[in-house]
């Protein structure tokens, strides 16, 4: 560091030390600048020309874009796995020249990471955006997962061996671990982005504390972990980190739960892979893959549920048969699933929506579109009202129709706001008398502005006069350089151009006064009173979250039900027999992209534990072999997530692991040739298979 650095350089230093282990996108002017490494690693990331800058006689790199280009770089940066910090400039540059401070005051407002962002730009609105949260106790791991984008916050207590499959199903978008254990973690979790936490914050009693004064309780046995102590501590470390990069209220994080990791089929990554479930082992993207053929969801929390029934299926008859008969009545029922798909795509992302309003980050047409949404309530709940099914019955009970907040918004926000919301235009006429009279005031003091104008005119003589206004004068009298011999004593010059002059006078400044705080008042007000609103909706989160699991549940039966209906799958018998009798069945994705007019030939599985226990299918290559295979793993698993399948019958005995070994590969880079890869596979199957 120079000793002679400049002071916006040490500025920049300060701030800097504050915030390590991210990249501090410092505003300047209208530009967000970056320094030194930083600057060095945003050039390359973004393909950015690197500069230097003069600091006191050192020059150091320097990489930056322009301010309104955030939502583009922005977003780039934490996909590749950085930490931002953002920080701008808390106060207008003018004042701060008017009080003849050398640098303007700067703080950072937001910082971005993999795992903790509330932006519409990052986020991606089929799936859940996860941090999560580890710590070891011996061969304990606890482990704790939030969205909160979404406002989920979980937490579970699993053995070491199971941690690898547990990730695999969780899919987080960033890792915190301590930095204790940084030399001790095992290779495979280096697929994940890892954020390294200090020690101290590792702890029982900081972690236990921190949780209940954020959810205002006396303990946690309300959420029933009291008892899952390692899992607290993981809990505690990531209810920090969001905290500690959020910086705005998290109200909207209102739960805990326990994941109860039994009552969920975990899929091992192998498994999880060759089936395809969410991507394609090829492309890497949705296209192909299992979801994309099961997504009929008209809601974007509908989408991000049912991918995590796939991920999650069940291991527990009663819920599965539950949402088995759910999809039976919905497709049977084509008018009311019809109608239901039609009301449903007229509801909003409502847990984010409440989200960004707890937070803070709601704009009025978030609010708008929160009121659109839940208006849509009432006639979802009369549909439903057609069925007796329980599952159906219980989460029409669930929706609740927020009236008063409809008619809150309603009345308070005009139809069609704009999307900023400190320029004013966003609160409607008539709801605050304080609010009309600041108004009528600017508005009929630019109608007196256009008086004072007219009356000039006349008094000079002079047709070509006109007012104006600019941040320096305020407003202004125009008079061409032809006429400036007829202007009137009482003018004031106060600017000279080459073709006019321009000029005040007494009576014009006192309007513009009455005018500017008008509008100042007027801007400030509106603010004032969106926030009254928000804060108002922002009481209905608990509500308005429920709504939304609701709806979202809503959503996964019927698009597993319009997907029964499109591709002929039938209702699955799932009991406790330890069979699987699969009669005519079909690959619900091969049969979907074979060429026009080629058919997929079915095939019949049978499988039990006593007479038909392997099955040895042989045939050369591209025969189809690893179709069967993989289909019936994928109709097993369609059955315990309580979908339909593609088969003219079947009966899935209850399956509470799934294995597959598909297809040559290796891992040269680790010293693993492809038969020592599948020797592995094999083993792990081997070892971990049970009974059922």
């Amino acid at each position: 560091m120079s000793k002679t650095e400049t002071p916006l350089m040490r500025q920049y230093n300060q701030i800097k030390q504050k915030y390590p282990g991210t990249i501090l996108l410092f505003r300047v002017g209208d530009f967000y600048e970056t320094f030194a490494d930083d600057a060095v690693l945003i050039s390359k990331e973004l393909g950015i020309t690197l500069t230097k800058r003069n600091n006191g006689g050192d020059m150091t790199p320097l990489a930056g874009f322009p301010h309104h280009s955030l939502d583009t770089y922005l977003p780039r940066l934490v996909k590749r796995g950085h930490r931002v910090a953002v920080c701008d400039q808390t106060e207008d540059p003018a004042e701060a020249k008017a009080q003849k401070k050398k640098i303007v005051d700067r703080e950072v407002t937001e910082i971005v990471t993999p795992g903790v962002n509330m932006s519409e730009k990052l986020l991606e609105h089929k799936r859940n955006n996860y941090a999560c949260a580890i710590h070891w106790s011996g061969s304990t791991v606890g482990l704790a997962f939030s969205d909160i984008s979404t406002g989920e916050f979980a937490l579970s207590q699993i053995s070491e061996q199971e941690l690898h499959s547990f990730l695999q199903v969780i899919a987080p978008n960033e890792v915190l671990v301590s930095k204790k254990v940084k030399t001790e973690l095992p290779e495979w979790l280096n697929q994940f982005v890892i954020t390294l936490q200090e020690e101290w914050i590792y702890d029982y009693d900081y972690s236990y504390n921190l949780l209940v004064d954020h959810f205002k309780t006396h303990s946690l046995k309300g959420f029933g972990v009291d008892e899952l102590n390692v899992s607290i501590v993981a809990a505690g470390a990531l209810l920090h980190y969001v905290r500690e990069n959020q910086r705005a209220a998290l109200s909207h994080i209102r739960k805990l739960y326990a994941f109860e990791n039994s009552g969920y089929m975990m899929l091992d990554a192998s498994t999880k892979r060759n089936l395809e479930l969410i991507s394609t082992m090829q492309e890497g993207g949705s296209d192909g893959s299992l979801i994309s053929i099961l997504d009929e969801t008209c809601t974007s929390m509908g989408a991000r549920e049912l991918r995590k029934w796939i991920m999650r299926p069940l291991k527990k008859l009663q819920p599965i048969r539950r949402r088995l008969n759910a999809v039976e009545m919905l497709n049977i029922n084509h008018e009311l699933r019809s109608a239901l798909r039609e009301e449903l795509e007229q509801v909003g992302d409502l847990e984010r929506l409440i989200s960004r309003v707890c937070v803070g980050r709601a704009n009025a047409r978030d609010l708008q579109l929160l009121r659109l949404s839940l208006e849509r309530i009432t006639p979802i709940k009369a549909l439903l009202q057609q069925s007796e099914d329980p599952l159906v019955v219980e989460l029409r009970n669930e929706l609740s129709t927020l009236i008063p907040l409809q008619e809150k918004i309603r009345e308070a926000i005009v139809s069609d706001p704009p999307a900023g919301i400190r320029d004013g235009g966003i609160i409607k006429e008539g709801y605050s008398e304080e609010l009309e009279e600041i108004r009528d005031i600017a508005r009929n003091g630019k109608r007196y502005l256009t008086g004072i104008q007219q009356d000039l005119i006349q008094k000079t003589g002079i047709n070509s006069l006109k007012l104006g206004y600019n941040k320096v004068f305020g407003y202004y009298i125009e008079v061409t350089n032809v006429h400036k011999d007829k202007v009137l004593d009482t003018f004031i010059r106060k600017q000279t151009l080459v073709n006019a002059e321009r000029y005040i006078t007494p009576e014009l400044k006192e309007v513009e006064e009455k005018i500017l705080s008008a509008e100042e008042r007027m801007q400030s007000l509106e603010l004032e009173l969106f926030e009254e609103v928000r804060m108002y909706a922002a009481e209905f989160a608990e509500e308005i979250q429920a709504n939304a699991h609701a709806l979202a549940l809503l959503d996964c039966l019927q698009s597993l039900a319009e997907t029964a209906f499109q591709y002929n799958y039938c209702k699955p018998v799932v009991d406790d027999a330890q069979l699987i009798s699969i009669t005519a069945g079909r690959h619900p994705v091969v049969e979907r992209t074979l060429p026009m007019g080629e058919p997929f030939i079915p095939n019949d599985i049978h499988l039990d534990t006593e007479n038909e226990q392997i099955m040895i299918i042989t045939g050369p290559n591209m025969a189809g072999k690893s179709i069967i295979l993989r289909q019936t793993g994928l109709i097993v698993l369609m059955a315990q997530i309580g979908s339909f399948v593609p088969a003219e019958a079947a009966k899935i005995g209850m399956v509470d692991k799934i294995f597959t070994r598909v297809g040559a590969s290796d891992n040269l880079a680790a010293g693993e040739s492809t038969f020592l890869v599948e020797m592995n596979e094999a083993a792990n199957i081997l070892n971990n298979a049970t009974g059922q």
